[in-house]
């Protein structure tokens, strides 16, 4: 991304059968005044409102969004 990102917290572990993979989802955050700088991997980025996501994405964001200091592990 080009920039310094923070990490927060992991707040969870998801399998994923159907790609027989794991997921883990932490909360970062960009550094004040940082610009994120793409490289030749990406094409282009884009913020979402949680309501676009597939259902399984929002739970997933919902879920980092709502940690309590216990990590959430699911499979799918």
């Amino acid at each position: 991304m080009g920039c310094e990102v923070e990490i927060s917290y992991l707040s969870g572990i998801y399998y994923h059968k159907a790609y027989n993979s794991q997921a883990f989802i932490f909360r970062c955050e960009i550094a004040d005044g940082s610009l994120i700088t793409l490289s030749d991997e990406h094409s282009e980025y884009q913020y979402e409102v949680i309501e676009n996501l597939s259902a399984v994405q929002q739970q997933r964001v919902r879920q980092c969004l709502e940690f309590d200091g216990q990590v959430v592990s699911d499979k799918f």
